[in-house]
């Protein structure tokens, strides 16, 4: 997980939430890791990011809701440029990345690009 930005009825969370989609968007990874915002009763958008088994690193945005009975929405899912990858790995800790499991379904066109089978 990269990221939290909690999304409630106080007035700077659109600004924050502004303020985040901007250093995602600019690929300021630094400030993207001091996003660590959680209130479980909140709404809440959360960035997660992963590499890929050829090397690409891709990022997984979520809107998040208070509700546990509504499911998680995906809102944006972007492979980044090799050099960008290679700037995120370099400032998140190793051991801070999960393995995630080989999928045993059909696999989605986008994840092609970033190599899977």
């Amino acid at each position: 997980m990269l990221a939290t930005v909690v999304i409630d009825e106080k007035d700077d969370s659109v600004a924050r939430l502004a303020q985040f989609l901007l250093c995602m968007r600019d690929c300021r990874w630094h400030d993207v890791l001091a996003f660590r915002q959680w209130i479980a009763y909140a709404d809440t958008v959360v960035a997660f990011a992963f590499r890929c088994d050829k090397g690409r690193v891709g990022i997984v945005t979520v809107f998040s809701p208070a509700d546990s009975e509504a499911p998680d929405e995906p809102l944006q899912f972007t492979i980044l440029s090799l050099e960008e990858g290679k700037k995120l790995l370099a400032v998140v800790e190793p051991g801070h990345w999960i393995h995630l499991r080989p999928t045993l379904y059909h696999v989605h066109p986008v994840a092609r690009r970033c190599g899977a089978p």
